[in-house]
């Protein structure tokens, strides 16, 4: 198979403490906010530009919000502040580590998976 399961770590909110639960396996994941700062990503904090996403047609057609540059926030597998809340990255790469309701649907998502060589 091409695709690995991988291992998901589940670290505290670096920031709040916040609890994120076990750790899972899996073939698809949305990476921590310890994750966007990893530099054997090729993501260090100073290195935000790297966390812009843009939105796709179809994402904002189902509601994402983006801004004037077409760029949209995304979720982490963080919880925020608290347990009600998500850490999201903004715009501009940087990470938004009190969160978000989880409730709000005009923030996306970007899956990764990590693929046999």
């Amino acid at each position: 198979m091409l695709i690995q399961k991988t291992l998901v770590t589940r670290p505290e909110n670096y920031f709040y403490s916040t609890f994120n639960g076990a750790d899972t396996e899996d073939y698809v994941v949305v990476l921590s906010c310890r994750s966007l700062v990893n530099s054997q990503y090729g993501l260090r904090d100073e290195e935000q530009d790297r966390r812009v996403a843009y939105a796709t047609d179809y994402a904002v057609a189902k509601g994402l919000f983006a801004d004037e540059e077409g760029r949209g926030k995304w979720w982490t597998s963080s919880n925020g502040s608290n347990n009600k809340s998500y850490v999201f990255v903004n715009y501009d790469g940087v990470i938004s580590a009190g969160g978000e309701l989880a409730t709000n649907s005009k923030i996306g998502v970007r899956p990764v998976i990590t693929v046999n060589k």
